[in-house]
This record gives C-alpha cells, sequence and structure tokens, in this order.
C-alpha cells in the first residue's frame, strides 16, 4: 500500500470586519494513512491571519497555544478545543480511509464519492455546515478579544546595506529590511530621483511571527553617484531613504513628501 498525505487548509475571512479588520482563521488538517514512527497519523493547526495560533497532533491529543498566545491568560478553554479537534481527527481519517478504499476499487474519481457520501449522510453536513457557519465565526469573534492588539500591531523594518564585488564586475547593493509587522511593504533602489530596475526577493516569515525582505541593484564601478533604498511600511511614519556611500555608511533619511500608507 502507497502511504497517502491528505492535506485539508480551511480559511474563514473576512469574516469579521472592524476598524482594524479583516481578520480569518485558518485551520490547516493534516492526515497521514501510514505514518512513520514518532510522527503524528493527524495534526492541525489553526492561524489567526497569518500568525500561527494552536497547535493538535493525535499523539499528544491536546491542542497547546504557540507563539504569543501561550502566554495569554483566560484565552480559551484549551481542554474544550482539544475535544473539538479530536472530533476533527475522527472525521478527517474516516475520510482519508474513504479515498484511499475509492482509489483502490472505483474509477470514478475519489472527491466525487466524497462529495456523494457526505451529501447522502445529512446528519454529517448539518454538523459540518453548523460548524462553519456557525461554530467558527464565534470562535474567530471570540478570539479576538484575546488577539487583536497583537494582530494589529505595526512593527517597522530594520534596514540594512551591503555591497559587494568582484574584480571587473559591476558592485552590487542590496538592502535588507527585516523584523516588520504586517507583511506589507514597498522596497526599491533610486538613484538621482529615479526608481531603479531592482531585483526584489520578495517576502518571506522571519522565524519571529514577524517578516523579511530585500531588493538588490547592480552598479558599473566608475559610477559614483549616491544610491537610495527607499522603504515605505505602515510602522513607519513616513518613508525612509537608507543611502550608501564612499565611505560605507548607510545613512537613513526620513522623506516627508511620501508618507507611508
Amino acid at each position: 500500500m502507497v502511504p497517502v498525505l491528505l492535506s485539508l487548509p480551511l480559511l474563514l475571512g473576512p469574516a469579521v470586519l472592524q476598524e482594524t479588520g479583516p481578520y480569518s482563521l485558518i485551520f490547516l488538517y493534516t492526515g497521514l494513512s501510514r505514518p512513520s514512527k514518532g510522527i503524528p497519523r493527524f495534526q492541525a493547526t489553526a492561524f489567526l491571519n497569518d500568525q500561527a495560533f494552536f497547535h493538535y497532533d493525535s499523539n499528544s491529543r491536546k491542542a497547546e497555544p504557540v507563539g504569543p498566545w501561550s502566554q495569554v491568560e483566560g484565552m480559551e478553554d484549551w481542554e474544550k478545543e482539544s475535544q473539538l479537534q479530536r472530533a476533527r481527527e475522527e472525521i478527517f481519517l474516516v475520510t482519508l480511509k474513504d479515498i484511499m478504499d475509492y482509489y483502490k476499487d472505483s474509477a470514478v474519481p475519489a472527491a466525487e464519492n466524497t462529495k456523494l457520501k457526505w451529501e447522502a449522510e445529512k446528519v454529517y453536513t448539518q454538523r459540518a455546515k453548523a460548524y462553519l457557519e456557525e461554530e467558527c465565526p464565534t470562535m474567530l469573534k471570540r478570539y479576538l478579544n484575546y488577539s487583536r492588539s497583537h494582530l494589529d500591531r505595526k512593527d517597522p523594518p530594520t534596514v540594512t546595506i551591503t555591497s559587494r564585488a568582484a574584480p571587473g564586475r559591476n558592485r552590487t547593493f542590496k538592502c535588507l529590511a527585516y523584523d516588520f509587522y504586517p507583511q506589507g511593504i514597498s522596497l526599491h533602489w533610486n538613484r538621482a530621483g529615479k526608481m531603479l530596475a531592482s531585483k526584489s526577493g520578495g517576502v518571506f516569515p522571519n522565524g519571529n511571527g514577524t517578516y523579511l525582505s530585500w531588493v538588490e541593484v547592480e552598479v558599473p564601478p566608475q559610477d559614483k553617484d549616491p544610491y537610495f533604498c527607499h522603504i515605505e511600511h505602515s510602522g513607519l511614519s513616513q518613508s525612509l531613504s537608507v543611502q550608501w556611500d564612499d565611505t560605507k555608511k548607510a545613512k537613513a533619511e526620513s522623506n516627508p513628501a511620501t508618507q507611508s500608507q
């Protein structure tokens, strides 16, 4: 038998609209038909917006808060949440078994057979409907009573500029912004007031609940003009320009003409 992995993301959002919203509650469910030793057969991770909130697996059988939520008192009855996730685990693993059986015994797509079974079992569909339309939005609203201040925070980026060059080749300036939240950020290089074509590194999780990003530009060896890395982020009261000069010292300057959004 070939091991089967079934992963199901469940997104609820924008479920609550506030002045600082919207917010989303996301569950990522993962099941394994033949897990290796020590690997849980079933795992669930809940996310508030883009932040991991709690984790559950079939080994511990417990829902446990992660990150900053592990320090919040009175946020949730975790035993009740554990019971809910145990029920999700049972349903999920039954579905995984059904899919394996459908692939083995029938040429009809497994998803279609699963759909037909769910529609035939009205108790299951009614329970799922209540879970999606009533329980989860209520859960999200309750979580936000404790989480909004964390989700709405605005951490400005820390910015550094580095330079590298090989003999006879262009020099490369790299502008790195890190430890910022939320995720949205604008980075680009300017020369003589004009935006330059740059190589962007995208935006990535920083491993501590914040993000990092970078942008690079190539500069001819004979070019002595100043180059500026321009940064806009909601955590900044105004946009920021950081210059790399010939003394190899990054100089930061606020640009009052451009306000961050």
